[in-house]
């Protein structure tokens, strides 16, 4: 059966390393195996994430991630970028896992809204040597803006409790309606509420 032994600390980079075996018994050690020799890698620093910012909530569905270029060692060539995106802190659930030539990465499709997204990111050398992740950051999606329906903007009604409809939004456990006598919704406001549906009626007349 063989055996493994696995260092428990990181080995220099670009070094020339030499390693022989020696085993023992009840009768005392044996001979030194051959010798083999080995050139430790030599992969990129760790990538520093810039943007969006830690815990950041987003209404751009296809938001562009950053983080600091990394210069490659002397002696190597840097290669490119790996971003893994993932709606878990595990990444065991892969939504995205891309290769970018620049410190940048903009999904090519809307991320689903509404979720938490964890990411990372790693830099390659020519030589396919990897550098440790990066720290992983988080960002939320938010919901999508409801679009109003009616009445219709600029309109002129004659109910008094007319019913104020916009688009149901997927996702949504309910809304919050304000109706003000203005557009900047400074106090007070003539309704500020809840609504489960995607339509209101008030209870009270409307001001004249």
């Amino acid at each position: 059966m063989r055996k493994r032994s696995v260092l428990l600390t990181a080995l220099a980079t670009a070094l020339t390393l030499f390693w022989r075996v020696q085993s023992k018994g009840l009768n005392g050690p044996s001979a030194w195996s051959g010798v083999y020799s080995l050139t430790s890698p030599n992969p990129p620093a760790m990538p520093l994430l810039s943007a969006p910012a830690a815990n950041a909530l987003l209404t751009d569905y296809t938001p562009t991630l950053t983080w600091r270029a990394v210069t490659a060692p002397l002696g190597t060539t840097l290669r490119d970028y790996r971003i893994q995106v993932a709606t878990d802190l595990a990444f065991t659930d892969i939504v995205l896992d891309e290769y970018s030539t620049t410190p940048q990465f903009t999904p090519a499709d809307n991320l689903d809204v509404n979720t938490r997204f964890f990411w990372r990111v790693s830099a390659y050398n020519t030589a396919n040597e990897a550098s440790a992740w990066s720290a992983v950051w988080n960002f939320r999606t938010a919901l999508p803006a409801p679009v109003l329906n009616s009445p219709a903007d600029t309109g002129i009604i004659t109910q008094v409790r007319p019913t104020f409809q916009w688009s149901p939004i997927a996702g949504a456990a309910n809304y919050t309606l304000q109706i003000s006598t203005t557009s900047t919704f400074v106090a007070p406001l003539f309704f500020n509420g809840p609504s489960v549906n995607p339509e209101y009626i008030p209870i009270k007349n409307l001001p004249t």
